[in-house]
């Protein structure tokens, strides 16, 4: 998945839909883009950093989140 900000909020699609634990991974690696395409017309992106360490949570529960409520 390509992200162009500092954060990613979790969709409500990845939110498990049984009541046992999901855990969740992912790692962070800094591209750059080389400035050709694929036969697609997708970007070609050349790796520019290191890694990151695995990062985990995990996820328990199942059905709609609660309402963000509205600040008054």
């Amino acid at each position: 998945m390509y992200v162009t900000d500092t954060k990613y909020i979790v969709p409500v699609s990845f939110r498990p839909k049984e009541s046992i634990a999901h855990v969740f991974s992912w790692t962070v690696v800094v591209v750059r883009q080389s400035g050709n395409t694929d036969e697609n017309g997708n970007a070609i992106w050349d790796i520019a950093g290191t890694v990151s360490e695995p990062r985990l949570f995990s996820w328990t529960g199942a059905g709609a989140a609660a309402p963000t409520p509205t600040p008054q």
